[in-house]
């Protein structure tokens, strides 16, 4: 499964950042190289999709990322800051300021899968997983998601 994007409210990793000039930021730890597309999903509108193609649809065997939606950090921040009507980036961070937005119980986690991603794919390189596009799973539209939220703590600086 993707990054939950129910999780933003919850984690402030995934939550958008109130700068003091009024704009917004997404945090992300700073890989080497290039930003690769993240795998968000919307679990609480999408799992069912995902178990009804893998239980009713495709064989047995068959290997799904559950993903609503692969897109960028960059990509996100512009997509929300264009619904919101608001000013956005994302901002790469090192791992110390990363951790910073993430609750203590589960920051070891958390750190160890954003560089394990990087190195070797959402997947751990299993070449046999498939996108819910090859697979003709039909989720939600990450648009549609971010645009029924309340963003109102976000608006407050209450995040």
């Amino acid at each position: 499964m993707g990054i939950y994007q129910e999780s933003w409210k919850e984690i402030p990793t995934f939550a958008p950042l109130k700068e003091k000039d009024g704009s917004f930021s997404f945090v992300k730890l700073k890989w080497p190289g290039e930003h690769q597309a993240n795998p968000e999903v919307v679990a609480s509108r999408d799992t069912g999709a995902f178990v009804e193609a893998l239980v009713l649809k495709h064989p047995p065997g068959t290997h799904v990322l559950g993903a609503t939606e692969i897109i960028s950090r960059q990509e996100y921040a512009k997509l929300w800051g264009s619904i919101m009507g608001v000013k956005t980036a994302a901002k790469d961070v090192d791992e110390e300021e990363f951790a910073k937005y993430v609750p203590e119980e589960i920051r070891e986690t958390m750190l160890d899968l954003f560089k394990f991603f990087p190195e070797y794919g959402y997947a751990g390189g299993n070449t046999e997983v498939k996108t819910p596009a090859e697979l003709g799973i039909k989720t939600t539209a990450l648009e549609e998601f971010l645009k029924s939220e309340d963003w109102s703590s976000v608006f407050e600086g209450d995040n």
